[in-house]
């Protein structure tokens, strides 16, 4: 007999704000999600200011006005709405720019509890580390305040993965789910015009990444391919890797599935109501 959760969060860098192949999937599967758990779905993502995401995909939802209270005083601002696709499901996006004063002491702990290295990161490692920490905090108040039952996050590639290690140490009743898409090796030794796993060359991952500049990515990734309850990829291919570079064989392969109705609407505008 299979148990679904009662709450279930989906976080992804993609979430209300359009840079790859990843917001597409999230954006259309969306509408069976709601269908099959209604307001019990959440999507998690980042509240760009210097983009205006929220106000370009977002309608407000002012009986969360409190939530939203709640988490400012925390230190972590949120927008809460509907998000403008079918299905129309609720999105929090996170604001993360004020965690920028912890963040010496955020990547001290990530290192200190799971060993991820981010002495090299740059920016484009920071800001994602940030937001997933981020969200982390938010699902954790919102499955305390709104839950219902089991819950299970779902985390999208490395950009989220800080986000999966801070619930697996301060909310471990929430069932995780990490989910690669591809590898940051992968994409980084594709780069340079190796094959993904031949690329290692008898070389550990570890002092590839290091070889690759990726050191700091490739080590979140691991940490979340490690400590998720469940991990997943989209691909045998993926698999492939995320076995080679982590030592973790995925528990399950979740091909993109498309709907193709919510990508092309007909005459309903997108954000039409259920």
């Amino acid at each position: 007999m299979t148990t679904e959760p009662a709450s279930l969060f989906e976080v992804s860098w993609e979430v209300c704000h359009k840079v790859g192949g990843i917001h597409t999937v999230v954006a259309t599967k969306a509408r069976s999600l709601v269908e099959r758990f209604g307001d019990a779905y959440v999507t998690v993502g980042p509240w760009l200011l210097c983009e205006g995401n929220a106000e370009k995909v977002l309608d407000a939802e002012p009986r969360f006005a409190a939530f939203e209270a709640g988490c400012r005083g925390a230190g972590v601002p949120v927008r809460v709405g509907r998000w403008r696709i079918p299905g129309r499901p609720l999105a929090v996006l996170v604001e993360f720019s004020a965690l920028y004063t912890k963040k010496d002491q955020i990547l001290e702990g990530l290192w200190k509890n799971d060993r991820v290295d981010s002495l090299l990161g740059g920016w484009d490692y920071v800001e994602p580390v940030l937001f997933g920490h981020a969200a982390g905090i938010v699902v954790e108040r919102w499955y305390r305040e709104f839950g219902r039952g089991p819950a299970v996050a779902q985390f999208h590639e490395w950009m989220a993965g800080s986000g999966l290690l801070y619930l697996k140490a301060h909310a471990p009743e929430i069932g995780t789910i990490f989910t690669a898409h591809a590898t940051v090796l992968g994409r980084s030794l594709g780069a340079t015009g190796a094959a993904p796993v031949a690329g290692l060359a008898g070389r550990t991952p570890e002092a590839v990444a290091e070889l690759l500049n990726v050191r700091g990515k490739h080590s979140l990734e691991s940490a979340a391919s490690r400590e998720a309850d469940v991990l997943t990829t989209v691909s045998e291919m993926t698999a492939g890797e995320v076995l080679a570079f982590h030592r973790r064989r995925p528990d399950a392969l979740l091909p993109n599935g498309l709907d193709v109705d919510a990508e092309r609407p007909g005459p309903r505008p997108w954000g039409a109501g259920r």
